[in-house]
């Protein structure tokens, strides 16, 4: 898909995909895509992951659907839980609210089921989601991209 996109909009680009862990990268990157699977996978990227494979003058974006607990208040105590950003690297977060990934704090509480929503595959498993996020003091779901920038000298 990556590689239709680039060829849809022009753009030259060399892809690679491998599992990030393992990734022995003879050089750094300008841009890197990433799609979390999971909350913890993009906590493991940004912090060690980031800083080992982008470039300085570089972009990382990484695409998650995360939980916002109540404790944590919005998507920005989220973030801040979850990642450890330092200089050199600066982190922006980009919110996709009609993304069919997320599920506002109404929907969370009231159990009202967005009509587009990819949160589960059947609209009869709705109200077991629901029961699960507050179970977990879930308030709400949200689509959200982690821009990483690169501003500094790369470390050794």
């Amino acid at each position: 898909m990556a590689r239709a996109n680039a060829s849809l909009n022009g753009v030259r680009a060399r892809f690679e995909h491998a599992a990030w862990e393992n990734y022995g990268a003879q050089q750094r990157y300008d841009r890197i895509l990433f799609n979390a699977p999971c909350a913890n996978a993009t906590l493991d990227f940004v912090t060690v992951g980031v800083p080992r494979l982008l470039a300085v003058g570089g972009r990382a974006q990484i695409w998650l659907k995360c939980e916002v607990l109540a404790e944590d208040g919005d998507i920005r105590g989220t973030v801040n839980r979850m990642t450890t950003v330092e200089p050199p690297f600066d982190l922006r977060t980009v919110i996709n609210d009609g993304s069919p990934f997320s599920l506002s704090r109404d929907a969370v509480m009231l159990h009202r089921r967005p009509r587009h929503t990819l949160l589960v595959k059947h609209p009869s498993e709705w109200h077991a989601y629901c029961d699960s996020l507050r179970s977990r003091s879930v308030i709400e779901v949200a689509s959200i991209v982690l821009e990483v920038t690169h501003r500094g000298t790369p470390s050794s």
